[in-house]
């Protein structure tokens, strides 16, 4: 098992969803009754490697005086689209555009107290059919530019917003569990084009649970086929959201009374979703401890069937294994990105394992200088 210094130094690789369109992809079957999940049976084993599942293709973000990435956030807004990847810089407040090969286009600095910028950036998302750029500001709006980021249009949310994702052409799902909980309209959809309400979700927040440590970084709202996975830690089970009829179905229900030394608490979280599968992990406050197990999940839609994965400690996706932790809102079902910063390439603990990595990333590891932009590894799991 690796020691409590490299799980930190995991966290540089943690894998977010990145966008290509909007989430209204081909509706699927949803189960009437939700499947129960006890985090204490030992479900059947699945022997499934990463390229089982996956495509994965790697690109080094190019830069120069004007790309150069910053601070990202414990878990940032990556999207990529047919011809471009879109990412979040905490530290520089701005939204970076490449090419899909990498070569800086443009970024997106509009911080400010003006009516066309935002005082703090919180998220985006990349409507391509409305050719639009979606931002959350933290100071309780949207703001809407075109794809060279151009300035639209602006609107207020109804509340302190956490996180938002696309539900389809004409509305985005918001969470806001600050403000919004004790009124019943924590989770509510709203108009892309004056953020007009079009209707709360019947879910109720009675206890909002908050990751006070940070080391999570998880995302409640995931991008699945045919609508949207609602999963919160102050919630037991995971809720899907149709993207047509708006209907609220729980999908996972949990039953089991997780008792960890040091742990508020643990629970099964959406990591991926594809047409025929939903892969899982666990998530908890205190994961880095030895008695915190990390498990994963492959859930089989058809069969309403869970089966476990393997569990592999250190560079595991690198490395062919499927173990998929972290999540993004603002995207589609089945993709997925991980990140590797050059410092991070040239350390220790990876390079004690590249030998078991995809020989185009060891070409990259190879060249790379000491300092610059991250490496992305791209998985498309729709193959």
């Amino acid at each position: 098992m690796l020691n409590r210094l490299n799980y930190f130094i995991m966290l540089a690789g943690l894998l977010v969803l990145v966008a290509c369109s909007s989430n209204s992809g081909k509706q699927v079957e949803v189960a009437n009754t939700p499947f129960v999940y006890d985090g204490l049976k030992e479900y059947p084993v699945k022997e499934l490697k990463l390229s089982d599942l996956a495509v994965s293709d790697y690109v080094l973000l190019k830069d120069d005086e004007n790309s150069l990435l910053g601070r990202l956030p414990t878990n940032p807004c990556m999207q990529v689209t047919e011809d471009r990847i879109y990412i979040q810089d905490e530290e520089q407040q701005a939204i970076f555009i490449f090419d899909r090969q990498g070569n800086p286009l443009l970024q997106m600095r509009h911080k400010g107290g003006g009516p066309q910028e935002w005082a703090s950036l919180n998220s985006f998302y990349v409507d391509s059919p409305n050719k639009e750029i979606i931002v959350l500001d933290w100071a309780k709006k949207f703001i809407v530019y075109d794809l060279n980021g151009k300035f639209k249009r602006s609107f207020p949310t109804p509340g302190c917003s956490w996180k938002f994702a696309n539900l389809n052409d004409e509305a985005v799902l918001i969470y806001c569990p600050f403000t919004n909980r004790n009124n019943g309209e924590a989770v509510c959809i709203l108009s892309k084009k004056d953020g007009k309400k079009l209707y709360v979700c019947p879910i109720t927040i009675d206890n909002f649970v908050w990751d006070s440590e940070g080391r999570i970084g998880y995302e409640p709202l995931k991008p699945a086929y045919g609508g949207i996975l609602f999963s919160d830690l102050s919630l037991k089970g995971v809720y899907f959201i149709d993207a047509e009829t708006y209907e609220v179905k729980q999908v996972i229900d949990e039953v089991t009374e997780y008792k960890f030394e040091n742990a508020e608490f643990v629970k099964l979280h959406p990591a991926i979703d594809a047409k025929d599968y939903t892969l899982y992990t666990t998530l908890g406050t205190k994961w880095l401890t030895p008695d915190m197990p990390m498990n994963y999940y492959y859930f089989d839609k058809k069969e309403q069937k869970m089966y476990t994965l393997k569990n592999e400690t250190g560079w595991a996706v690198l490395k062919d294994v499927c173990n998929v932790q972290r999540t993004r809102t603002t995207n589609t079902p089945g993709l997925g990105i991980g990140y590797y910063w050059p410092s991070t390439m040239k350390g220790e603990s990876m390079q004690a394992e590249k030998e078991q990595f995809d020989p185009r990333f060891r070409a990259i590891m190879e060249s790379i200088p000491e300092e610059g932009n991250p490496v992305l590894q791209i998985m498309n799991f729709n193959k």
